[in-house]
């Protein structure tokens, strides 16, 4: 992931990870409904430029969003009342996330195609951020692995005793979502750095 994907992600996990309770069942809703929006808004953005929608594609698009969220809501109700009772309000933080970031409306000069390729791919690497930082907090917070399950309920696979999860549990909480966080893009951006270095290095040597 490069230095501008990581800026502009952070505001992501601050704004969708850190305020989801560290539940797998709970981050894999979130992250599903934001990839969801994600295509909903470019398919929309790309439909109103078409129609010549003008000054109003913005709110049309937007006005899409919110009742997608809506409907999607309505959806997990259905499946999980449970996980839809504690997201509450969470719902509308990805809709929110996407108008911030911009991948909605900076991209006009992409075809369609290019445009859900270059964002779906960068959105699948914070989905994958997302999703292990959330199986990390669930297995290391409650000792459990969990997902939907059978007569609309969240269903709970032990994985660690939890007797001997221990401090790990800190990690489960939105402080420790927070620090989890923090470690994660400190070694990501250590990572880069490295690299960069090794570059640097081949390159030299390539001119000598």
């Amino acid at each position: 992931m490069s230095k501008n994907n990581l800026y502009k992600f952070f505001p992501l996990y601050l704004m969708m990870l850190v305020p989801v309770p560290g539940r797998f069942v709970y981050g894999f809703t979130i992250i599903l409904e934001f990839l969801l929006l994600i295509t909903v808004g470019i398919l929309m953005n790309y439909l109103t430029i078409k129609l010549n929608f003008g000054q109003m594609r913005s709110v049309v698009i937007l006005m899409t969003l919110i009742s997608f969220t809506i409907f999607f809501r309505q959806i997990i109700v259905m499946l999980c009342p449970e996980v839809a009772l504690v997201l509450g309000f969470i719902f509308y933080f990805p809709t929110t996330s996407v108008l911030l970031i911009g991948i909605i409306f900076g991209q006009n000069n992409l075809t369609l195609l290019q445009s859900l390729r270059k964002n779906l791919i960068e959105c699948s690497l914070f989905a994958i951020f997302g999703f292990i930082f959330f199986l990390f907090r669930d297995i290391a917070g409650w000792g459990t692995f969990t997902f939907f399950g059978e007569g609309h309920k969240i269903r709970e696979f032990l994985i660690l005793n939890t007797n001997g999860v221990g401090i790990f549990t800190f990690f489960a909480s939105i402080p420790g979502s927070l620090i989890l966080g923090g470690i994660f893009i400190f070694l990501m951006i250590l990572l880069r750095e490295r690299i960069q270095i090794f570059k640097n290095m081949e390159a030299q040597n390539d001119l000598r």
